[in-house]
């Protein structure tokens, strides 16, 4: 494939376009047949090398950065000009051959199977209107917390910036926000803020119903039942424990909570905690999955179910368990959320999706349209390659 450096990273005005026959061509615009690099944050070298644990650098060296820094050259530098006819060759030929081997990596077929949908997905988020009296409140009150938060949210002509989202910032994909309201930290008393641009419209969320755990059972190829925690409440612990209970130990299968943590919750109900989590470890196939990611970590990385990359920070088998369980519910959510958005576009609705809060899809929504959140509800149910239904549930937020 031919790959095309833009005039951002090398300071000329044409992008450079390196063919596969080793011809160099000045073109206008890249062709979208080609392999783009530095045109944005969310460049497939970047994206991709990010997953692969590498920190790739789109300069010639930090000698060379720090040398033209000093003298007050930061942006658009013409590299051709600023370093030896060598280094630059150099350069050039770094960025094309790592960009080679990166459409050959396990990490590019996922970014391109389902990293880039939901980076387009989140770029077709709409701005969401701010009611400017309680943003005023809140702001003016002095006891009012996470003000800095609050005011990321600021109107600009009734509405806040559009949030921009990282989705290699952490180590399981779980999304960021890289610029604009900083959704995934405002306060639930403080979405008052959110108000519909439709009279009476609405603010709703489409919330995933126990993500992580429905994961983990789906995995191993079970479709479980809507309330899960009731299920295992009634079939795993023979109803000896309330639905609270057996959702308390159901986290702390999947985040390994201590004994002494398991102990407290079946305080009096005359369970033992160590066969009551050997249970639960094999109703949901923990051990199994927990001793083949043992095997994968010392290669430095897991993968999810969908081949993420997961860096291995701690080799604890509870930690790589867990990094494997939340890093696919992200993919899950994201996958649902894309389709709900292109459903959107596609049946040409009013209602306009505004953020994606984790495991839910903030939308704001007409009132003739409140019928059509139950279709979107359905078109999320399904994840690529697992049997479940992934039940949505419908939440007003404002």
């Amino acid at each position: 494939m031919d790959v095309c450096i833009s005039k951002k990273v090398i300071g000329t005005s044409l992008h450079m376009l390196s063919k596969e026959s080793g011809e160099i061509e000045w073109v206008a615009s890249p062709s979208e047949a080609c392999f783009p690099v530095g045109f944005s944050d969310n460049d497939s070298l970047l994206t991709v090398s990010k997953l692969s644990g590498k920190d790739f650098s789109l300069t010639p060296g930090q000698e060379y950065v720090n040398a033209l820094k000093i003298a007050g050259v930061e942006e658009n530098i013409p590299w051709h000009q600023a370093v030896p006819r060598k280094v630059f060759k150099k350069f050039i030929q770094r960025i094309v051959d790592e960009s080679r081997a990166i459409l050959s990596s396990d990490q590019y077929e996922y970014y391109q199977n389902y990293l880039v949908k939901a980076q387009r997905a989140s770029q077709q988020l709409s701005p969401v209107k701010i009611d400017p009296v309680e943003y005023q409140r809140l702001m003016s009150d002095p006891l009012t917390p996470n003000k800095n938060v609050i005011q990321s949210f600021a109107p600009i002509n009734e509405y806040a910036k559009r949030t921009v989202y990282g989705f290699t910032s952490t180590n399981t994909g779980r999304l960021t926000v890289r610029q604009g309201p900083q959704i995934l930290t405002l306060k639930k008393e403080h979405r008052s803020i959110l108000t519909s641009r439709f009279d009476k419209g609405r603010i709703v969320q489409l919330d995933y119903t126990s993500l992580e755990p429905r994961i983990a059972l789906s995995m191993i190829g079970h479709n479980p039942p809507k309330d899960i925690y009731n299920d295992v409440a009634k079939n795993i612990l023979e109803n000896r424990v309330g639905r609270e209970s057996a959702k308390l130990l159901t986290i702390a299968l999947l985040y390994g909570m201590g004994q002494k943590r398991v102990k407290n919750i079946l305080a009096g109900t005359m369970l033992n905690p160590a066969s009551t989590m050997q249970s639960l470890d094999e109703f949901f196939g923990a051990n199994i999955i927990r001793e083949e990611l043992s095997k994968q970590a010392k290669t430095g990385f897991i993968q999810n179910y969908y081949g993420r990359n997961i860096k291995v920070r701690n080799d604890s088998e509870h930690v790589l368990y867990n990094n494997l369980i939340q890093s696919t519910a992200v993919d899950v959510a994201l996958q649902g959320f894309s389709r709900m958005i292109t459903t959107i576009n596609e049946h040409d609705k009013r209602m306009k999706p505004v953020f994606i809060l984790h495991d839910a899809l903030l939308i704001d929504c007409p009132p003739d349209e409140v019928k059509f959140l139950d279709k979107l509800c359905e078109v999320g149910s399904t994840a690529d390659n697992l049997d479940a239904h992934f039940y949505v549930k419908k939440e007003l937020v404002n």
